[in-house]
């Protein structure tokens, strides 16, 4: 009788390999930019994005009940608390072989990669590191 570790490591290994990439974070160069990180600490690593977009500021209100919506107006009443939520969207191009990534940044915080479209030309997404040795 083969012992259980026979079946349960493969079946581990075949769900790892399906876990989408973006789950691993962002790469630049030999860097690694994951999910909660600053726009300071990206920057550090990546550079100057090629461009940014979706600069908007959102208003996003609870009621003490613990609903939660998202509206344009900017007023409160009663048992209604709300903030102020700054997005932005940050696309690096990684090159012909690649993708562009689209990192959202909610309140200078990384929440969110996307791979909107293929990437076009030279590679920019290698770490400010790589930039500066060449």
């Amino acid at each position: 009788m083969k012992p259980i570790y026979f079946s349960i490591v493969p079946m581990l290994c075949i769900a790892m390999l399906s876990l989408p990439s973006s789950s691993l974070g962002f790469r630049c160069g030999d860097e690694i930019v994951s999910c909660g990180e600053s726009t300071g600490a990206v920057l550090y690593k990546c550079g100057e994005p090629e461009y940014i977009t979706g600069k908007k500021k959102e208003v996003k209100g609870t009621f003490a009940s613990g609903t939660e919506y998202k509206r344009s107006t900017s007023y409160t009443t009663g048992g209604y608390q709300q903030e102020e939520i700054k997005t932005e969207i940050w696309h690096y191009n990684c090159g012909d072989n690649d993708f562009v990534y689209a990192l959202t940044f909610e309140d200078n915080v990384l929440v969110k990669e996307d791979t909107p479209t293929r990437g076009y030309g030279k590679s920019k997404c290698i770490s400010v590191k790589e930039r500066s040795k060449k």
